[in-house]
């Protein structure tokens, strides 16, 4: 990466990147972690607005060669986990079997998170909040051993990395479940190859074998989901489909091309929640276990 000094504004962004070093040699010897907007509110004045200082850390990851994590700056947390997982967390045991109606929030400082142990047979990534409180009510982990996990849309950096962590140590099988529409597909590429926003961070946070489990476009017919919960394509939505249509990593996976052109073809679109107009528990009780036990999936 090069800065140049050709004008007021590259001085100024040079400088913002100084800070931002200064900061994170502070970090590193302290032990200590602090979010983005700390780091904002730092020099509110040189940094103007928290975009500037959110680029500044990530242009010093991108000179280390590291993730942002690693640098001890850290996002406010947003991802969940659950399930037949046992962690400790500095001193503190967590089991995450055992959490009463909620789920553990995934620490953003997981240089200090050590995984255990686990009889979880698969992890499963769903895109939802609320599909993954239907799980976590169902107590699904302990009808089909497993590890839950939600980042609430696209993946963030510290539920990506744990997931990775997860799949590596774990040795376990991982799929994603996501709405049955082009913005669904690209979370699950997100996970599996990273963001072409952050793509140095993907050998950190990609996890290469995550396969796509649902929803799928073919799905919709399979398991006859009526018309009235269908919803159809907009412009931007064929518009994405037809960029990830062009992407290699598509075009090398037949499944996944035939997927999306399924849905061009047809426009149509559909959330997960769409398999309670069949019942309110058709997802948990008849599509996951179908589609895990006859390994229908990307």
């Amino acid at each position: 990466m090069k800065k140049q000094f050709h004008s007021l504004r590259s001085v100024e962004d040079i400088t913002q990147l100084v800070r931002v070093l200064e900061i994170v040699h502070e970090l590193l010897l302290k032990n200590i972690h602090r979010t983005k907007r700390d780091v904002f509110y730092t020099d509110v004045k040189l940094f103007k607005d928290q975009k500037n200082s959110d680029k500044s850390i990530e242009d010093v990851a991108t000179m280390l060669y590291t993730t942002r994590n690693a640098t001890h700056i850290v996002a406010n947390p947003r991802g969940s986990c659950v399930g037949r997982l046992r962690i400790r967390d500095q001193n503190d045991i967590i089991d995450l079997e055992s959490l009463g109606s909620g789920s553990w929030t995934i620490s953003p400082y997981l240089d200090q998170i050590e995984i255990i142990e686990s009889d979880a047979e698969f992890i499963l990534v769903i895109e939802k909040h609320a599909v993954m409180q239907q799980l976590l009510e169902a107590r699904y982990w302990r009808r089909y051993p497993c590890i839950l996990l939600t980042a609430q849309g696209v993946g963030n950096v510290a539920t990506r990395m744990f997931l990775k962590r997860l799949t590596k140590e774990l040795n376990l099988p991982c799929f994603t479940l996501v709405d049955s529409d082009p913005y669904g597909h690209y979370i699950h590429s997100v996970y599996l190859r990273g963001s072409k926003r952050l793509s140095y961070e993907s050998p950190f946070l990609a996890t290469p074998d995550i396969r796509l489990l649902g929803v799928l476009t073919r799905d919709l017919d399979l398991y006859k989901i009526p018309d009235n919960v269908r919803l159809p394509m907009n412009k931007r939505d064929i518009k994405r489909t037809k960029d990830l249509l062009k992407e290699d990593f598509v075009k090398k996976n037949k499944k996944w091309e035939e997927d999306l052109k399924l849905a061009l073809s047809k426009k149509i679109k559909a959330e997960i929640q769409a398999f309670s107009s069949k019942s309110f528990e058709f997802l948990t009780d008849n599509y996951l276990p179908e589609k895990l036990t006859t390994g229908d999936w990307i």
